[in-house]
C-alpha cells in the first residue's frame, strides 16, 4: 500500500496484544514519502530506508519494553536521520535490551530539535542520549523507571546520574543551567533546570508505591540534593529551589551544595508539611568554601524559608547566620540583601505563639533584608474538614525504626494491633483523625501503655457528632497504665490530669478553639498546677470552664522548671492558674485574654485583670524593651528582657471581636483602649527599668497628661518609637510632653526635662498640613537640650505625611535645623493619595 501524499500517520493499538508484545510491522519510505508526522503506540514498527530522514517529529511508545530495538538503534545511525527533526518522544523502547551496536559512532548533531522526552531505564535513556547531540536551547524531559518491566532500581543519587551520556557536551544544559528546582512531594519527584538561552531539562522518577513512606520519602529527597550538585557541577547556577522533607537533608549535603554553587543568589528552601528543620542548612550558611577561602553563597541575596517551628527560633537562628556572614565581610560589610521570608509551621498552639512575636521578629531581620516577611502556619488546621487519607500515625518502639502509616485504614490496623503488641511503645502521634479512628485509639488507652513517653493526638473536625460537634472530647490517663509518660500534646481534645501523673510530665500542651462546650472544670487542673515540679513547657488554650473568683485551689508551687508558658483562656481563669505557680524570670510568658463578645469596660480592665501578684512573675522588674500595640485587628503589650536574655518574653494580649468594617463607634473603643493600654503598661512595669518602649495605635485619644505620667514612669528611658495607626492624628500631645519638665521633686530649681537620657527618637505620624510639625519638633529638642537633657540624639527619624510639596529648599534647611541635635537623622516625607500614604523622596 502506497499513500504518496500522507504527512501524518497514528496507529495506537489499544489493549492488550497477542503474547503481550506490540503488534509489528514494517515502514518503507517509499510507501510515504511525504511523511512528516509519525506517532506509533504500542507498535513495534521496522522503520526501514529513508523514512527517519524526512521527519519532523516522531513518537514512538509502548506499554512495555521494546521486544526488538533495531529501530532505534538504526535512528541514531545515519547522520541524515535526524537533520529535520524539531520533536522526539521515545517511551519504553529498549528496557533492559542492550544496544544493537557495539561501538557507538560519533553523536549525531540535531540542529533543528526543539523537544526530547525519552522514558526508560536508566541505562536505556544514557544510551539515547549518547547517540546524539541535543542544542542547548531545546526543551528536555527525561522519565526515568526505576520499577516495572521486570527490574527494580532503588532512588538514589547513582541511579538519577546513571542516565547521563557519556558526553555531558550531548546534554548543553548541564553546562548551562542557571536554575534549578527539585521537587519530592508525594506524586512528583522532579528536577527541573532552566537556563539563560530558555533550554529546559526536566528529570521525573518512576518508582513504586514504597518511597511514598515518610523514611523512604526523605531519603528520596537527599538522594535527588546529592544528584542535583553533581548533575549541575559545570553549570552557573545562580538559583536554587527545594521542595520536600529537608529533614532528610544532612547538613553536610547542604554544605557540599553551597561549596559547588559559589555564585548562587537565590535559595528557596520549601517543606510542603512544614515538619523539617532548617538548621543544618543555616549552619552550612555559616561556612567557609575549601576551594574559594570565602564563605559560601557569598552573592546570596535572597532566602526564602518554609519549614518546622523548631522552638520557635527559626527566625532568630536566620538573624545569627545572617549576621555571621555579615561579619565575615560578606555583602558589601554590612549592605542589607534583597529579601528574607520565613514561613514556619507548628502545632496550632505554637503557631499562635508565634503570631506573637512576629514584630520582633520582623523588626530582627530587617536588619538584613530590605523586604521581610515573617509568619506561621497552624499545619494541625490546613483541613477544616480532612479526608481519610489524612490521617497519619507515627509509633516509635525501643530500639526499633520508627513505623508510620498514612489512611484511615492503616492507621485503625496499627492502632488495633497496639493493643497486643504496644507494651514497648514509647512515642505515639496520630494526626488528625476522624471520630472512627478516636474510637480505636480510646481502646488502645484505655488498655494502658506503660513505657509510653510522648502522646500526640490531633483529633480531625467532624460532622457526626451532630449539635455536640462543638464538644471537647476528654482523654482518661491514669498514673498507673502511664507510668512513663513525660510529653502530652492534645488539639482538640484534653485529658482529665491528676496530681501523680501531673508530677512527671514535662511538657504538656492542649490546644481547642474557643466557643467549644463541655470543658474542664479549673479547680482540679490548679491542684495539678502545684505538681508541676518537672514541667517545662505548659501551654493550655481554651480548656476550662469560666471560674467564679473563690474557685481556686491547691498549693502554689514555688520552684519550677518552667521555659514556656503560654494560656489563652477568660481573664479570671488565667489569674487563677499563674497564682498557683511562680514562674522563672527566664521563660516566655504567652497570655491571652478570650474577650470575644464583651464589653468595653470589661477589656480596659482585662489586662490588668489577668495577671497575679508580681511574686507569681520575676520577669517583671527585669524587662527592658516594652511595646504597647492596639489596632482594630490585633491589641497587646509585649515585654522583653533584650539585652541579658533575648529569649525572655512576656506577651499579653486581648482578644476581642474584630469588626469587618469599624465604625466611628468602634474606633473610638480602640482609641480609648489604647489610652488605658498605655497607662497599664505604665502601672505594670513602674518596677522596671526600662530603655525602650514602642506604642502603635491611634493617638489621637491620647491626652498629654498620658504621655506625661507614661515617661515619668520610665526615666531612664533611651529609646522611644510612636507611630499613629491611622496617620492622621498629630503628635502635638506628645511633642508637649516631652518638653514638660519632669514632676519628680528635684534640689534645684530648674527641673530637667523627661525622659532626660533619651537618645534615639522615632516619630510616624500623618496628615499635617505644611512643615509646621518639623517645626514643632525643632522646638521640642532645641527646648530639652536647655532643660539638660542629652545634648545630641544618636538617631532621629522623622516620617509624616503633607498635602503640600516638600521642596529641596526646605529639605535643605531642616537638614541643617536638626543637624545640632542628632547624629543622624532619618526624614521620609510622604504625600497624600487618597486612603494609602506613598513616599515620593527619601531623604
Amino acid at each position: 500500500m502506497s499513500l504518496p501524499s500522507l504527512t501524518y500517520l497514528y496507529i495506537d493499538v489499544a489493549g492488550e496484544c497477542p503474547g503481550g508484545n506490540p503488534i509489528a510491522f514494517v515502514l518503507w519510505s517509499q510507501q510515504f514519502p511525504s511523511l512528516r508526522t509519525l506517532h506509533l503506540r504500542n507498535v513495534n514498527a521496522l522503520i526501514a530506508d529513508r523514512v527517519f530522514a524526512q521527519l519532523e517529529e516522531l513518537v514512538l511508545s509502548t506499554r512495555g519494553s521494546w521486544t526488538d530495538p533495531a529501530s532505534i538503534d538504526q535512528l541514531f545511525q545515519d547522520p541524515e536521520n535526524l537533520a529535520s527533526m524539531q520533536q522526539l518522544e521515545i517511551r519504553n523502547c529498549i528496557g533492559c535490551a542492550p544496544p544493537l551496536s557495539d561501538s557507538l559512532p560519533a553523536p549525531l548533531v540535531a540542529h533543528e530539535l526543539q523537544g526530547v522526552t525519552l522514558q526508560d531505564t536508566p541505562s536505556a535513556i544514557s544510551y539515547m542520549l549518547s547517540r546524539f547531540v541535543i542544542p542547548s536551547e531545546a526543551s528536555v524531559t527525561l522519565i526515568v523507571n526505576l520499577c516495572g518491566g521486570g527490574h527494580y532500581a532503588r532512588p538514589s543519587c547513582a541511579t538519577i546520574l546513571a542516565i547521563l551520556p557519556t558526553n555531558l557536551d550531548n546534554l548543553p544544559i548541564l553546562g548551562g543551567a542557571a536554575r534549578v528546582e527539585v521537587s519530592c512531594t508525594n506524586g512528583a519527584f522532579r528536577i527541573h533546570a532552566t537556563s539563560a538561552t530558555k533550554g529546559e531539562l526536566i528529570i521525573e522518577l518512576c518508582t513504586d508505591a514504597d518511597v511514598y513512606s515518610p523514611s523512604a520519602h526523605r531519603d528520596l529527597f537527599q538522594q535527588m540534593v546529592q544528584a542535583t550538585r553533581v548533575l549541575f557541577r559545570r553549570a552557573p547556577i545562580n538559583r536554587l529551589c527545594f521542595r520536600g522533607p529537608i529533614d532528610g537533608v544532612r547538613g553536610s549535603t547542604w554544605k557540599a551544595l553551597f561549596d559547588q554553587f559559589s555564585g548562587l543568589q537565590k535559595l528557596k528552601v520549601e517543606d510542603p508539611a512544614f515538619e523539617g528543620s532548617a538548621h543544618p542548612l543555616l549552619s552550612a550558611l555559616t561556612t567557609f568554601s575549601p576551594i574559594t577561602r570565602r564563605a559560601v553563597c557569598e552573592r546570596l541575596d535572597s532566602l526564602v524559608l518554609r519549614c518546622a517551628m523548631t522552638g520557635a527560633d527559626v527566625p532568630e537562628a536566620v538573624c545569627r547566620c545572617f549576621q555571621w556572614r555579615r561579619d565575615n565581610g560578606l555583602r558589601g560589610w554590612g549592605e542589607i540583601i534583597e529579601n528574607i521570608y520565613v514561613h514556619v509551621g507548628a502545632d496550632s498552639a505554637n503557631a499562635q505563639a508565634f503570631t506573637m512575636r512576629e514584630d520582633r521578629y520582623r523588626k530582627m531581620l530587617r536588619r538584613y533584608a530590605a523586604v521581610v516577611q515573617v509568619d506561621a502556619k497552624a499545619y494541625f488546621l490546613v483541613a477544616k474538614q480532612p479526608s481519610t487519607r489524612h490521617a497519619y500515625l507515627r509509633v516509635k518502639k525501643w530500639d526499633e525504626d520508627p513505623l508510620e502509616v498514612s489512611g484511615l485504614v492503616a492507621v485503625e490496623s496499627a492502632l488495633r494491633n497496639l493493643q497486643i503488641h504496644g507494651a514497648q511503645v514509647w512515642e505515639l502521634v496520630a494526626r488528625p483523625l476522624p471520630d472512627a479512628a478516636i474510637v480505636v485509639l480510646r481502646n488502645l488507652l484505655q488498655g494502658g501503655l506503660p513505657r509510653l513517653e510522648h502522646l500526640g493526638v490531633y483529633v480531625g473536625p467532624s460532622e457526626d457528632r451532630g449539635a455536640d460537634k462543638q464538644a471537647l472530647i476528654f482523654f482518661e490517663l491514669p498514673l498507673k497504665k502511664f507510668a512513663a509518660l513525660r510529653s502530652l500534646v492534645l488539639v482538640n481534645s484534653a485529658a482529665h490530669l491528676t496530681p501523680p501523673l501531673a508530677a512527671r510530665l514535662r511538657c504538656l500542651i492542649m490546644y481547642n478553639d474557643a466557643g467549644r462546650s463541655g470543658l474542664l472544670p479549673l479547680p482540679p487542673f490548679l491542684d495539678c498546677v502545684g505538681c508541676f515540679d518537672s514541667m517545662e513547657e505548659l501551654e493550655v488554650y481554651n480548656c476550662f470552664a469560666l471560674t467564679s473568683v473563690k474557685a481556686v485551689g491547691g498549693r502554689r508551687l514555688h520552684k519550677s522548671r518552667l521555659a514556656f508558658v503560654k494560656i489563652e483562656d477568660y481573664p479570671l481563669n488565667i489569674l487563677h492558674i499563674l497564682s498557683a505557680i511562680i514562674i522563672p524570670g527566664h521563660a516566655d510568658v504567652v497570655l491571652r485574654a478570650n474577650l470575644r463578645d464583651a464589653s468595653v469596660q470589661e477589656c480596659f480592665n482585662a489586662v490588668t485583670a489577668m495577671l497575679p501578684d508580681k511574686a507569681c512573675l520575676p520577669i517583671l522588674p527585669r524587662v527592658s524593651d516594652v511595646d504597647v500595640h492596639c489596632t482594630p485587628e490585633r491589641c497587646y503589650i509585649s515585654a522583653r528582657v533584650a539585652k541579658l536574655d533575648p529569649k525572655s518574653l512576656l506577651h499579653l494580649e486581648l482578644l476581642m471581636d474584630v469588626h469587618d468594617k469599624p465604625t466611628q463607634s468602634s474606633g473610638r473603643d480602640v482609641g480609648e483602649l489604647f489610652d488605658q493600654m498605655i497607662k497599664t503598661a505604665g502601672d505594670i512595669f513602674a518596677s522596671s527599668q526600662v530603655d525602650d518602649l514602642e506604642f502603635i495605635g491611634d493617638t489621637d485619644y491620647v491626652p498629654t497628661s498620658t504621655w506625661i505620667a507614661t515617661f515619668d514612669r520610665f526615666s531612664g528611658l533611651r529609646h522611644l518609637d510612636v507611630e499613629d495607626y491611622g496617620q492622621r492624628a498629630s503628635p502635638e500631645h506628645l511633642i508637649s510632653a516631652l518638653m514638660a519638665p519632669s514632676p519628680r521633686p528635684t534640689a534645684i530649681k530648674v527641673k530637667a526635662p523627661l525622659c532626660s537620657m533619651l537618645d534615639r527618637l522615632t516619630l510616624r505620624y500623618g496628615d499635617m498640613p505644611g512643615t509646621e510639625l518639623l517645626d514643632l519638633i525643632h522646638e521640642c529638642l532645641k527646648s530639652r537640650k536647655e532643660l539638660g537633657a542629652r545634648a545630641v540624639l544618636a538617631r532621629l527619624e522623622l516620617r509624616y505625611s503633607s498635602d503640600k510639596v516638600f521642596s529641596s529648599e526646605s529639605e535643605d534647611r531642616y537638614r541643617e535645623l536638626f543637624s545640632p541635635f542628632a547624629q543622624k537623622t532619618v526624614l521620609r516625607v510622604y504625600e497624600q493619595c487618597g486612603d494609602r500614604l506613598e513616599p515620593p523622596s527619601t531623604y
